[in-house]
């Protein structure tokens, strides 16, 4: 099951056929009906960047008539798990904001957990109970002080993030929330890269929960501590101080 890298400028072998990138769907199952017919699979390149695959023609064809057959079956189990994964999204709002008003919530919902949005809400590293939390407290920073005005007017993030945490806290006690928080405020869990709207601040704190060997030992126990107050279970990554990323594709390839 060897995959080749190849440029785009390369002829493409006889018998295959080009796959773009971009459905995922197609590109899974082309990838592996090759690899079980022992077809020889070429990971097309320009620039450096993936642009697609090469498969044997007549795979090609089966995935494309394949595809097209189940679509509309496919397209109702997607929509079923995210109406699957909203619901218990709103239920968890509810259990630890459980005074929060409704047009917050939904607002919330639709924001923080809308598909595709690289938000917070939609990562799977995350437990759900702290997806909630984090998309929660970003609704309330930027709805409900004066964050955003304070970063255009050249306010550095850490310090827009520390100036509106009384309110925040104020807010969030409002709506029913009772644990500690302060670890949120923390520097360690501010960033100053940019994403889309409540991107920048959602991925930093994803990546303070998803990659915590970046984080002091110390503040690792803070958070557990936290955790555990929550009756949320850390995840794997916080019992060792060292994490590596695990790599996405485990199929061996060579380079061309």
């Amino acid at each position: 099951m060897i995959e080749t890298t190849v440029s785009s400028n390369t002829a493409i072998p006889k018998g295959y056929g080009f796959l773009p990138k971009g459905i995922r769907y197609k590109t899974l199952h082309c990838r592996k009906l090759t690899h079980e017919a022992g077809k020889k699979l070429y990971v097309v390149v320009d620039k450096k960047n993936q642009v697609g695959i090469r498969v044997p023609k007549f795979i090609l064809h089966q995935v494309h008539t394949q595809a097209k057959e189940t679509l509309s079956a496919r397209r109702d189990a997607v929509a079923k798990r995210d109406a699957t994964d909203i619901a218990k999204a709103d239920a968890e709002m509810r259990k630890q904001f459980f005074k929060m008003p409704e047009i917050e919530r939904m607002q919330v919902l639709k924001h923080g957990f809308q598909k595709s949005s690289g938000r917070v809400g939609r990562t799977g590293l995350i437990p759900l109970s702290k997806k909630v939390l984090l998309a929660v407290i970003a609704h309330v920073r930027h709805k409900h002080t004066g964050y955003d005005t304070l970063l255009s007017s050249g306010i550095a993030r850490i310090d827009a993030r520390k100036a509106t945490r009384k309110k925040i806290e104020a807010v969030l006690k409002l709506w029913g929330l009772s644990a500690d928080i302060s670890w949120y405020f923390r520097d360690d869990v501010s960033s100053d890269s940019e994403l889309s709207e409540y991107g920048s601040d959602a991925q930093s704190e994803l990546n303070f929960f998803a990659f915590p060997s970046r984080i002091p030992m110390n503040i690792q126990r803070q958070v557990c501590a936290t955790l555990h107050h929550l009756h949320v279970t850390p995840l794997p990554q916080w019992h060792t101080s060292h994490l590596h990323h695990p790599r996405s594709d485990t199929v061996e390839r060579t380079r061309t």
